[in-house]
């Protein structure tokens, strides 16, 4: 058992490990000798860390990092069964003069020693990865629309299986022994819908769970820790829409006691990510919308719980609060991985006695550029609106039209020239008010009619009227006006009626 968990990362120059401890210094295990590495990967319960290149992959040991095995070959893609036992390599398929069938592309080998368990051919790189039960003892793989299920890795023949026209994907829940459950995608015929649908193994012919729509191409299962709750992210080769360059997505979710049904977000655009709480098998987090995108944490009933924000960088913290360890990347260096080394680890006590930490330096701030002619205003824009959270399929405040904003408009200018006529049959003769006037009505702020010439010359009249407004208030305080000021207060109804037939 590992005492200690480790980080590991990758950047164009090396591969390296940070020990999860004072003073986190940075341990190499493959400098710029070893080039091309493609990826790294840790096996789930930490034993093992792999990383591949252009001729090999290498298997090491985190308890004394050794290496393990060494695989030859160019391969693409690699991971670690679920207990570490094996480890699963894939290569292009290729077929020769010498062996125009090809030969097995996909390889399975123990992790210990790199010994050769079992191949077989896949020719596509999409899909290639067999599929395991949490315990190891079923190995499930798809071949030609079917899933060949192996029991106890015993490679040479399969126990069971399932086929289904164009069948196109599956997955089998990590719930515990002997209660396993397959989820299966099929494809649907010219007119006919795509299905999911979830299986308990080996009762192959009756569905727990069977969804369909018109639009799903393809589709991704997540299972939640438990293996009692899948969702199906579906999606669609081309958006009809075209609001999405990658094809139109839906979720829908279901459990093992049937209950079954479909999500909505409260922002529309694409489904980045969704993912299960590892601690928690009833909460789920999603990441959707279009930019910017909001990161929602949900539970079992699909409720939002709060929203999440994620900060760059690559930090590690005490559980008190303490900044223990921080390190940025150097000028042309990239950080292309980090990882935590999965393990069991002892349990340790918990105190409120705060480490040592280490000092961040605060973040320079720097105003943003404004305009001239927008300086000292209050800002208008907005980078991020955020919504607030509701149940999924409740109806979100939409804008108001421009039906209804026009609507608006001419109700505010019938107040107004009421309010001024009313103002204008008032006796000329009353006594003159020892007070000063009464400021006039504000008027109706400036709304666009999406004409760029009507725009130009609602603002051009707005500002006379206001003009007009101020010499008003100058005539009634006692001050002699010029003819031509006169002549632009007699000019206000001609330009109220300019400006209520400009917003039709």
């Amino acid at each position: 058992m590992t005492t200690t968990p480790s980080i590991a990362g990758l950047t164009n120059r090396n591969l390296f490990r940070i020990k999860f401890e004072e003073p986190y210094e940075e341990v190499n295990l493959r400098d710029e000798t070893t080039t091309n590495i493609r990826s790294i990967v840790f096996s789930p319960k930490g034993t093992y860390l792999a990383f591949r290149t252009d001729k090999k992959a290498e298997i090491i040991k985190c308890a004394d990092w050794t290496v393990a095995a060494t695989i030859d070959g160019n391969y693409k893609d690699m991971f670690f069964s679920p207990l570490d036992n094996y480890f699963l390599v894939w290569e292009m398929f290729a077929m020769t003069k010498e062996n125009p069938q090809g030969k097995p592309n996909l390889h399975i080998f123990q992790s210990s020693n790199g010994e050769k368990v079992g191949s077989f051919i896949q020719k596509n790189q999409v899909g290639w990865e067999p599929k395991w039960s949490s315990d190891e003892k079923l190995l499930a793989i798809l071949s030609n629309h079917r899933v060949l299920i192996y029991e106890d890795v015993k490679l040479d023949h399969y126990t069971h299986y399932i086929q289904a026209a164009k069948l196109q994907s599956f997955s089998i829940s990590p719930s515990p022994a002997p209660a396993y459950y397959f989820s299966i995608f099929t494809l649907g015929q010219p007119g006919q819908p795509s299905f999911w649908r979830v299986f308990k193994y080996p009762q192959f012919d009756q569905a727990v769970v069977s969804r369909s729509s018109f639009q799903a191409d393809k589709a991704t299962f997540h299972w939640n820790r438990r293996g009692t709750n899948v969702f199906a992210l579906t999606q669609t080769d081309v958006d009809k829409t075209g609001s999405s360059y990658y094809g139109k997505q839906s979720l829908s979710y279901g459990d093992v006691k049937g209950n079954a049904g479909n999500m909505t977000f409260s922002k529309e655009g694409p489904i980045h990510a969704i993912a299960w709480n590892p601690g928690n098998w009833n909460e789920w987090v999603a990441v959707y919308g279009h930019a910017p995108a909001k990161a929602t944490l949900f539970n079992a009933k699909c409720d939002p719980l709060f929203e999440l924000t994620v900060g760059n960088g690559y930090k590690i913290w005490h559980y008190t609060g303490a900044l223990m360890h921080k390190r940025t990347c150097v000028d042309k260096e990239n950080l292309l991985s980090i990882n935590w080394q999965p393990g069991s680890y002892p349990k340790s006590d918990l105190s409120k006695v705060t480490p040592k930490s280490i000092e961040e330096a605060a973040p320079k701030t720097t105003a943003a550029y404004r305009p001239p002619g927008a300086r000292n205003r209050p800002s208008t824009f907005v980078l991020h609106e955020h919504e607030k959270p509701h149940k999924p399929g409740q109806a979100v405040d939409a804008a108001p039209s421009k039906q209804a904003i026009k609507q608006k408009e001419k109700r505010e200018a019938r107040k107004a020239r009421k309010a001024e006529e009313r103002a204008g049959d008032a006796s000329p003769a009353s006594p003159a008010s020892p007070h000063p006037p009464a400021p006039s009505a504000p008027r109706a702020p400036f709304v666009s009619t999406g004409d760029p010439d009507k725009d130009k010359k609602i603002k051009n009249i707005n500002k006379k009227l206001s003009d007009i407004d101020k010499l008003k208030q100058q005539k009634a305080a006692g001050k002699t006006l010029e003819l031509n000021q006169l002549a632009k207060i007699d000019n206000e109804a001609t330009l109220l009626q300019e400006l209520a037939q400009l917003k039709l």
